[in-house]
């Protein structure tokens, strides 16, 4: 259980991590 947990914890670092990255490259792409 604590296993899954971690995974579960790094999985929404890294789904955070590239959602920040999308809106940034989106910003830019809109001349922000």
């Amino acid at each position: 259980m604590k296993k899954y947990k971690f995974i579960q914890y790094i999985k929404e670092i890294i789904m955070g991590q590239y959602n920040n990255y999308k809106i940034k490259k989106c910003n830019k792409g809109n001349g922000m």
